[in-house]
């Protein structure tokens, strides 16, 4: 491998890079239960606890020295459940509020109080949040990557997937199989004075396979399979000007068959469809007055529905409506 296809194998990961899932904590500013004072204040109280479960350090508790010289002077279980019975209950006094300046809070004399109605908000607890130290394994073998709808134009390429090899592949080289669901489209223009047909035919699809800038395989089309990927639209023009129109239409699923490829993890293949179509008019006198802006076939067909505008479908145009969407399989 060069530096630059390294390079391009690493860019193509980048791009095609799926994010791992972020702390996303529910933010209490946006419900308007809350000013942003009485976040502020619940958190500068808890902090003001110096808790030992919440806080990494020990500062007015007793140290364990100091918990063991209690304990050897003996008669300290009979003392607390004295306290026990007696304790009064000051949950309430929490809210009173209290010069800061009594718990040696540096600046300007503030009055602090403690409301656990507010939630606790932006204030880290190391025993309670956990962050992993390792990314969780991806445990498919691949990664396919469609580009739906794509306008693959007659003589022309565009890339439709991405296949790029994870580490939990369990096999040194797959035979891939891709379906894709095939669509056909046109654009132009009617000229004046026009009152015919005109078909459009797939005539042959070829699917070829990169690593990096490297043909690594490619796969023809039978002509079988694309036999009845055609349609006719009836148009007619008796304006004196031009009259747009466009078409789309579903023509059925291909199927790339038995397509080998080593997979070694990190491996980034780009697969780049091409197509060739025909385009014949009826009367064919009448050739001249039809403007074809593009016709195209619509790789990954999923968003676009059949349509036509300034024109309508004739008879023999495809019905074939079970779009099976496109996936690879390999074995």
């Amino acid at each position: 491998m060069t530096d630059f296809s390294f390079c391009q194998q690493r860019r193509l990961r980048q791009l095609l890079n799926i994010p791992l899932t972020r702390f996303t904590p529910e933010n209490p500013y946006v419900s308007g239960n809350f000013t942003k004072m009485q976040l502020d204040m619940r958190r500068k109280a808890e902090i003001l606890k110096y808790s030992p479960n919440k806080s990494a350090t020990q500062t007015n508790n007793l140290t364990k020295k100091e918990q063991f010289a209690l304990l050897a002077k003996g008669n300290s279980s009979v003392s607390q459940s004295l306290l026990n019975k007696s304790r009064i209950n000051c949950a309430v006094e929490k809210r009173i509020p209290m010069p800061s300046s009594s718990s040696d809070v540096p600046g300007p004399v503030t009055y602090l109080y403690s409301d656990e109605t507010v939630p606790l908000y932006n204030y880290s607890n190391y025993n309670t949040r956990t962050y992993p130290d390792y990314v969780t394994t991806n445990l498919n073998p691949w990664q396919f990557v469609v580009q739906p709808d794509t306008l693959v134009y007659s003589n022309g390429t565009s890339n439709i997937y991405y296949l790029i090899i994870q580490n939990a592949i369990n096999q040194p080289l797959y035979y891939y199989t891709i379906t894709t669901p095939v669509g056909l489209s046109i654009a132009g223009s009617i000229l004046p004075d026009f009152s015919g047909n005109i078909t459009v035919s797939l005539q042959s699809m070829t699917l070829a396979i990169y690593y990096g800038n490297s043909l690594v395989n490619t796969v023809n089309v039978s002509a079988s399979q694309i036999s009845n990927f055609t349609f006719t639209l009836n148009m007619q023009n008796s304006n004196n000007a031009n009259v747009p129109f466009s078409a789309n239409r579903f023509a059925g699923n291909i199927v790339f068959s038995d397509i080998p490829l080593y997979t070694t993890p990190t491996y980034a293949y780009s697969f780049v469809l091409s197509a060739t179509l025909s385009l014949s008019v009826t009367p064919s006198e009448s050739v001249t007055k039809i403007v074809s802006n593009y016709v195209a076939v619509i790789a990954n067909m999923k968003n676009i529905v059949n349509n036509a505008t300034g024109c309508n479908f004739g008879p023999n145009s495809p019905t074939v409506d079970v779009n099976m969407g496109a996936y690879i399989i390999g074995k």
